[in-house]
């Protein structure tokens, strides 16, 4: 769960081109929302946000289509205007900024894949532009799968109009090399803002506190944590549980509330709602191990790992999606198989037991974390994809 992020305008261009002079010119489109959070749409604010911008001539194009999460997967005339109206604005930044390169966030679904490729055919094959997939979910594969022998001719007419699938992990490469070449897919890990923590905070703490921070989708894991935590709070009385997110359709208010008052340790087992800035930081500067067990089909990454990492502590997370790729098991946290509610018990009971095992993962990941995963880090991979394209 990510700070709301503010909507960008339509479209933005970068500063103005020296006299006589010409920089490669990206048009960005993505959906950006203002109560929603989205991985595609912060690491796109991130980006739009970032040195990125001077390099190179940024368009960008809001392609939001739902303003609350109640909306998403809805089909509605609303919905037909602004895809109509997106396609206008493609079709006039297409002519006037005449951009290099063309990237796309595209979804698997099968109604969202139809409009981004229809984005994707008009900025390909109608203007000759490069066009990136920017790949921030699953299901390609599943889509091509399940789709008709005709749907998959199309399917394999708009892939083979796309340059490059820039992917937030490796794993996602089994989602995509069934039809795209090798060198066609690249790996640019998402990234977070970096925070400052103070080490000392962990000194002369007599309780361990368990940090979840996520929206309350059921497939997060939040239930399975809460279950462990029900049952490490009647072996032990210094282990303490903090939840923080959003519910959202599948997990209601009412419902969340009621299974953390009836969990028999409401003292221990807080849910505080979300929270954000300053609340956010303060939740994990008192938090000693993170906990995401997620198994969301969907989820490619865990942003909010890196935010454990950066705050310097051990994660417990599952081997799903590309979260191997970001907690290291035995040096940076443990993963545990998915709803497994005995193993994330014994994980937690491990690293409570330990506190030297606590420090020494939870430094472990804020080293990885300024190496690999802060924004620099990611913009000059970004800075660096761009360049090299535009040289071929």
């Amino acid at each position: 769960m990510k700070d709301p992020v503010t909507t960008v305008p339509v479209e933005r261009v970068s500063q103005p081109r020296p006299s006589g002079s010409r920089k490669i010119c990206v048009l960005l489109l993505a959906p950006v929302y203002s109560q929603i959070y989205s991985g595609a749409a912060y690491m796109a604010q991130l980006l739009i946000g970032s040195p990125f911008s001077e390099q190179f001539d940024l368009c960008f194009i809001n392609t939001r289509f739902v303003d609350s999460v109640s909306n998403l997967g809805k089909i509605s005339f609303k919905k037909l205007v602004l895809f109509l109206k997106y396609l206008w604005l493609l079709i006039a930044a297409l002519l006037t900024k005449r951009p290099d390169v063309v990237i796309l966030c595209p979804a698997f679904s099968r109604g969202a894949f139809l409009k981004d490729s229809i984005y994707t055919a008009i900025g390909s094959r109608l203007f000759g532009r490069r066009v990136i997939w920017w790949a921030h979910a699953w299901g390609f594969r599943q889509l091509f799968d399940d789709s008709h022998t005709l749907i998959q001719r199309y399917i394999r007419w708009v892939a083979s109009r796309v340059a490059l699938v820039v992917m937030v992990g490796s794993r996602q490469r089994r989602d995509f090399d069934f039809m795209f070449l090798p060198e066609q897919l690249v790996v640019i890990h998402n990234s977070v803002p970096v925070e400052t923590y103070s080490w000392g905070r962990f000194q002369g703490r007599s309780n361990v506190r368990v940090l979840y921070f996520a929206n309350l989708e059921i497939t997060k894991g939040w239930q399975v944590l809460l279950e462990a935590a029900m049952r490490i709070c009647a072996m032990r009385d210094d282990v303490f549980f903090d939840f923080y997110g959003n519910p959202v359709p599948n997990s209601s208010i009412a419902a969340i509330h009621q299974a953390f008052q009836t969990s028999g340790y409401p003292d221990r087992i807080c849910f505080h709602g979300p929270a954000y800035g300053l609340e956010k930081h303060q939740a994990f500067e008192k938090a000693d191990i993170f906990c995401f067990p997620t198994f969301f089909p969907v989820e490619t990454f865990g942003l909010v790992n890196l935010e454990a990492m950066n705050a310097g502590l051990p994660i417990i997370s599952t081997d799903h999606a590309s979260i191997p790729e970001v907690v290291i098991e035995g040096l940076g946290g443990f993963l545990v198989a998915k709803n497994d509610g005995e193993a994330l018990s014994a994980a937690i009971i491990r690293l409570a037991e330990d506190n030297d095992l606590r420090l020494r993962m939870g430094r472990f990941n804020q080293q990885r974390f300024y190496e690999h995963f802060t924004v620099d880090r990611f913009v000059d991979r970004w800075i660096e994809l761009i360049l090299k394209l535009g040289d071929h």
